[in-house]
């Protein structure tokens, strides 16, 4: 579940950031890569974009929920928490703290309540 929060709600969050994107509340910002240190520009993001991001993680993750045995609650949580890394302007990339996240709170809080 959580690939697919990264598969589809980090692709819709920077389409909406790209077509109705107000103001970037993380202003662009440059960073070093490992490819020869060369410095590029890294777009900020917007409230639309990550509310955008959250309801694809929420469908999503619906969908997904009504197939398996996972409370919707749980996806919710998930979701997000999905959407807090792909808001947050990380030195790690979204696309792995996206689903590392989601997974580790949606993971956590089976735990605790089937305990």
């Amino acid at each position: 579940m959580a690939v697919t929060f990264v598969a589809v709600g980090d692709p819709v969050a920077g389409m909406v950031r790209d077509k109705w994107g107000g103001a970037h509340i993380c202003p662009s910002h440059y960073l070093a890569r490992d490819a020869g240190w060369r410095r590029t520009k890294v777009r900020g993001k917007s409230l639309e974009g990550s509310g955008a991001c959250f309801v694809a993680c929420l469908v999503v993750g619906a969908i997904l929920a009504a197939a398996t045995s996972i409370a919707l609650w749980v996806v919710v949580t998930g979701a997000i928490c999905a959407t807090l890394m792909e808001f947050l302007s990380l030195p790690l990339n979204d696309k792995l703290t996206m689903p590392l996240a989601s997974t580790s709170a949606m993971s956590l809080i089976k735990l605790v309540t089937v305990a």
